[in-house]
């Protein structure tokens, strides 16, 4: 009879009697998790948080010559516009 890995596997002791290998892991959020009452990351709020944006050049090689932010900077809820010349 021809075996395979899954019968190997099946019917092998594990190596030693404190082994986790082979065992199911009792997860500690599972219950929490599977009844939705766990708390994510994106469903925190946080009041004052200011988010940052990069603006790269879509011409790899290209040169800048100059930067008008004063458009950017009249939109509400911008707080700053960081160019080559007023970074910290």
């Amino acid at each position: 009879m021809l075996k395979t890995a899954a019968d190997h596997v099946a019917h092998t002791e594990p190596a030693c009697s404190d082994s986790h290998v082979g065992r199911g892991a009792d997860r500690v959020d599972g219950q929490a998790k599977v009844t939705g009452a766990a708390r994510y990351s994106a469903e925190f709020t946080t009041s004052g948080l200011v988010h940052g944006c990069v603006l790269n050049s879509p011409i790899a090689t290209g040169r800048v010559l100059h930067i008008d932010a004063a458009a950017a900077l009249d939109l509400p809820g911008v707080l700053a516009v960081f160019t080559h010349e007023n970074r910290p």
